[in-house]
C-alpha cells in the first residue's frame, strides 16, 4: 500500500509524492511535508481615498457624485473584503458570502455592485479619488474573486502577487 498525505489546499487524502491534488487540482510543488497553511502569505491591504477639494465637492461630488457612490475604504484581509461608502454603509464578507458584479457607465467609468445576503453597496471609480494604479489594483482583485471552481487559498495568492506587484513600482 502507497504512503498518503492530505492535500495542504482542499484536505483530501491523496499520494504522498502526488505533485497535483486529483481532488482540487491544486499543484502541489510548492509545499513540502509539514508544511501547514499558516505559513502561507498573509495579504493584509487597504485603499483609503482621498479628500475631495472644496473645488471638487462643489462641482463634481455633490452633483455628479452623491455619497453612497463614493468609496471611502477598500480593504482586503485575506479571503475577507471590507467596502465602505463614504455615506457610511459597508459590507465586510468572506469571499463565498459575497456577489461582485462589474460594469461600465456610459462615461467609461467602472461602475462596482457588491450583494452580501440583503445587503447591498455599489461605488464608482472616481478618478481623483485614488491613484490610477491603486483603481488597476482593485479592479484586478475584483476581478480574481474565485468562481466556484476554485480555492480560497488559490485567491489569496494570486491577490498577494498583485500586493507585492504594487510594492515593488
Amino acid at each position: 500500500m502507497e504512503e498518503t498525505k492530505n492535500c495542504p489546499y482542499c484536505g483530501e487524502e491523496i499520494l504522498a509524492g502526488a505533485k497535483k491534488c486529483k481532488h482540487c487540482g491544486e499543484w502541489l510543488d510548492e509545499h513540502s511535508e509539514g508544511t501547514s497553511l499558516e505559513t502561507e502569505a498573509v495579504v493584509k491591504k487597504t485603499y483609503k481615498t482621498h479628500e475631495p477639494t472644496f473645488f471638487q465637492k462643489l462641482l463634481q461630488v455633490y452633483w455628479v457624485n452623491p455619497k453612497s457612490w463614493r468609496l471611502e475604504e477598500f480593504t482586503i484581509d485575506n479571503d475577507t473584503l471590507t467596502f465602505r461608502t463614504q455615506s457610511g454603509k459597508e459590507i465586510t464578507g468572506k469571499l463565498e458570502e459575497l456577489k461582485i458584479r462589474t460594469q461600465t457607465d456610459k462615461y467609461g467609468r467602472t461602475e462596482v455592485f457588491v450583494k452580501k445576503g440583503d445587503e447591498k453597496l455599489r461605488f464608482k471609480e472616481i478618478s481623483w479619488m485614488l491613484e490610477d494604479t491603486e483603481w488597476e489594483e482593485i479592479f484586478e482583485i475584483l476581478n480574481s474573486v474565485p468562481d466556484t471552481g476554485k480555492t480560497t487559498l488559490s485567491w489569496i495568492t494570486k491577490v498577494a502577487e498583485i500586493a507585492m506587484k504594487s510594492v515593488e513600482q
